[in-house]
């Protein structure tokens, strides 16, 4: 999935952002993570989701493979990522 990431609300640097099934279980349901960080100052964080990714992040263009869980967490991810304190929302 290729989502545009605003700069680094520290440094201004390039963002990125990636998702993966952990390719594990945990109680008997899937781990899956998504990660937005800076690649030049490293700050950033990660998500995880234990289990089927809720149907409120989900689109449209969404279908039911594995891929769908990691895209819509790395959605979230990059949304939370750009979010700003200062600006106004439209």
């Amino acid at each position: 999935m290729t989502v545009k990431l605003k700069p680094c609300p520290f440094c201004g640097g390039e963002a990125a952002s990636f998702s993966m099934d952990d390719s594990c279980n945990y109680r008997d349901k899937n781990v899956y993570r998504a990660v937005a960080a800076c690649r030049e100052c490293s700050a950033g964080f990660e998500l995880f989701h234990l289990g089927d990714v809720p149907v409120d992040l989900l689109t449209d263009e969404d279908d039911r493979a594995d891929g769908m869980h990691c895209d819509a967490l790395e959605a979230k991810a990059a949304a939370l990522w750009n979010r700003r304190v200062n600006e106004v929302s439209e």
